[in-house]
């Protein structure tokens, strides 16, 4: 039996992002390696109701704060959270968001893998404070320092590691992400319908899913959609937003179109499936990302894609989607114009969706993972 400790503050505290990837992983290690235990360790308790159903399995549980006198913060980063972890028996821990406690070199004995996403504070650090993106750079450096191995979500990622930090890539694995199992499940026609009517959405709409921000580029569909000779089909955007939001709504007002764009914020997580099999096309012209996970839940749900070149997103999607450069309104426009007219297109990249993410399955992925962690125990 193998005992596993996470660094798991965005399991318990984040919604969406690197907090799904961190359930997604305790899931699928859990459910495929029911002999081992699989210790979360989170700075704080919340309500966060995915997470508390892996921790009614009996072989994952949820590992507070010991002793927090110089406080959560500190435990989490600094000190207290490996020393814990090395009493608890854990063998290895795995920073699941490019972090490790920065104490971890002193303790011996205790194997450690850290997973990067991405380092776009560092190729676009104009969408971040100078503050932030300094801190990210620190911390995420000294984990792969101190790491015994080092999990890239894509070759994409791992390059980046290998030329901006400078570490050797022998010492890194590249391991896909995959995404909620919700998305793989089947959704009615009713369903669809009833989360259509509602947002008050159209019968038919092309779809974009992800944080409403610079670097996502939704300006490029807004252009796009008023270019389609089809002036009836509407553009929903689901995400979190930031001020970039005002900037689409603005130009969709300005191009007279604003009744057919549909900005969506806070939309639970079970209504996702149905907006994603409800739509006739998924667009994600994102400048750069790690990996692209909304890609493979559209897969999943059935839907063709396009999406931007330039970062991983080929990686993820494979051969199955229309590849076109993130700033090019004119390409995008004719790969809208191309699903909208041509069914038998349509019809192959939904197909090509399906085989391609037989490639980010839970089991495929928690062996992957199980790998690594069995090299890195090797390497001690």
């Amino acid at each position: 039996m193998m005992i596993v400790g996470f660094e798991g503050k965005k399991a318990m505290c984040n919604a969406t992002g690197l907090g799904n990837y961190s359930r997604f992983v305790i899931d699928a290690l859990s459910a495929h390696y029911p002999q081992d235990s699989f210790k979360i360790y989170s700075p704080c308790e919340r309500n966060q109701p995915q997470l508390a159903a892996l921790l009614q399995r009996n072989n994952v549980s949820l590992q507070l704060p010991a002793r927090a006198s110089l406080g959560t913060a500190w435990w989490r980063t600094v000190s207290g959270l490996s020393a814990q972890a090395k009493r608890d028996g854990v063998q290895l821990l795995h920073g699941l968001s490019a972090q490790l406690p920065l104490d971890i070199g002193h303790h011996r004995g205790l194997a450690t893998v850290v997973t990067v996403h991405d380092l776009i504070y560092c190729r676009y650090p104009q969408y971040y404070d100078r503050i932030n993106r300094n801190l990210y750079r620190r911390l995420c450096l000294r984990a792969c320092q101190n790491a015994t191995r080092i999990v890239a979500v894509s070759e994409c990622t791992k390059r980046d590691i290998v030329e901006i930090l400078e570490i050797n890539p022998d010492k890194i694995d590249v391991v896909y992400q995959g995404c909620n199992t919700l998305f793989s499940q089947s959704v009615s026609d009713d369903a669809i319908a009833q989360v259509r009517q509602h947002y008050q959405l159209p019968q038919r709409y092309l779809l974009n899913v992800g944080t409403v921000e610079e670097r996502k580029n939704a300006l490029v569909l807004v252009n796009a959609l008023e270019r389609l000779k089809d002036k009836n089909i509407g553009l929903v955007i689901v995400g979190r937003k930031t001020a970039y939001a005002k900037q689409v709504e603005n130009r969709a007002h300005h191009l007279r179109i604003a009744n057919r764009v549909y900005l969506l914020g806070n939309v639970p997580i079970n209504h996702l499936p149905a907006l994603y099999h409800g739509a006739t096309a998924f667009a994600y012209p994102s400048r750069y990302e790690g990996f692209g996970i909304p890609i493979i839940e559209a897969q999943h749900c059935a839907v063709p894609v396009i999406a931007a070149t330039g970062s991983c997103l080929e990686e993820a999607a494979g051969d199955a989607a229309l590849m076109v450069h993130p700033n090019s309104v004119e390409q995008m426009t004719n790969a809208m114009e191309q699903l909208l007219e041509d069914s038998l297109l349509r019809q192959n990249l939904v197909e090509r969706g399906r085989q391609n993410v037989k490639r980010f399955t839970p089991k495929h992925i928690a062996h992957n993972l199980m790998n690594v962690y069995q090299c890195s125990l090797s390497s001690i």
